[in-house]
C-alpha cells in the first residue's frame, strides 16, 4: 500500500489503468471489444466532422446525423439523451433516429430540420465556450473567479478517504455554486434560462 506516498501515486495509477487496458483487451467479451472499437471510431470520425468540437451548425449536423451520441457525451456533465430532448424541444423520434439509424426525418421540412438542429448544436455548444470565442478576455475575470471559490466550498462536496485523501467525483463537483462565474458571465444563464451549476459553467 502506497497511501503514505503520494510522489507514488501517480505511478500507481498510470500502472493501474495500463493492467485494465491489458485485461480488458485479452479477456472482455468479443461484444465490448467489438463496441469499444467502433465507439473510437464514432469519436474519430465525430472529431474530424465538427473540426474538434468547434463546428456543430445544422449543415454539420445534416451530413454527420449518428454524431449526436458523441457529442450529447462532450458534455460535462454528459447530457442524456431525455434531457437532450426535454431542454431543447425537439422531437425524441427525431433524436433517437439520428442516434440510432444515422439518419434524419424524411418528412420534416427542410426549414423546420434546420431549426431542430439548431436547438441541438446551441445546447451542446456551451453558452459559456461562445461567450469566451467571441470575448478572449474574458478568460482571465472567469479563470480568477473559480480560483476565488474558496477550496472548503469545493472540498465540502466530495468525501474523505483514510490518510485525509481527498475525493470529487464530477457529480459531486457539479453541486458547488457558481454565482460568481453567472455574475460575470451573465449570458450563460440567460441563454438556457436557469441557474447553472459550477461543472455547467466550466463545461
Amino acid at each position: 500500500m502506497n497511501r503514505d506516498k503520494p510522489d507514488r501515486w501517480k505511478t500507481d495509477i498510470a500502472r493501474s489503468v495500463d493492467m485494465y487496458n491489458e485485461w480488458f483487451i485479452k479477456f472482455a467479451p468479443k461484444a465490448f471489444r467489438e463496441t469499444r472499437v467502433q465507439t473510437t471510431k464514432d469519436v474519430k470520425n465525430t472529431l474530424e466532422a465538427t473540426d474538434n468540437l468547434t463546428d456543430i451548425r445544422p449543415e454539420v449536423l445534416r451530413r454527420n446525423p449518428g454524431a449526436l451520441p458523441t457529442l450529447r457525451m462532450s458534455t460535462c456533465p454528459p447530457l442524456a439523451r431525455d434531457r437532450l430532448v426535454g431542454l431543447t424541444g425537439v422531437s425524441k423520434n427525431m433524436v433517437e433516429r439520428m442516434e440510432r439509424k444515422h439518419r434524419l426525418p424524411v418528412r420534416l421540412a427542410s426549414a423546420k430540420l434546420d431549426t431542430e438542429l439548431q436547438k441541438i448544436g446551441a445546447l451542446i455548444e456551451s453558452a459559456l465556450a461562445q461567450q469566451l470565442k467571441d470575448d478572449p478576455k474574458s478568460l482571465r475575470v472567469v479563470w480568477q473567479a473559480l480560483n476565488e471559490i474558496p477550496a472548503e466550498t469545493l472540498i465540502g462536496e466530495g468525501r474523505v478517504y483514510g490518510g485525509g485523501l481527498h475525493k470529487i467525483e464530477p457529480g459531486e463537483l457539479a453541486n458547488a455554486p457558481a454565482d460568481s462565474v453567472i455574475a460575470i458571465l451573465p449570458r450563460v444563464s440567460d441563454t438556457l434560462g436557469t441557474q447553472l451549476s459550477f461543472i455547467d459553467c466550466i463545461a
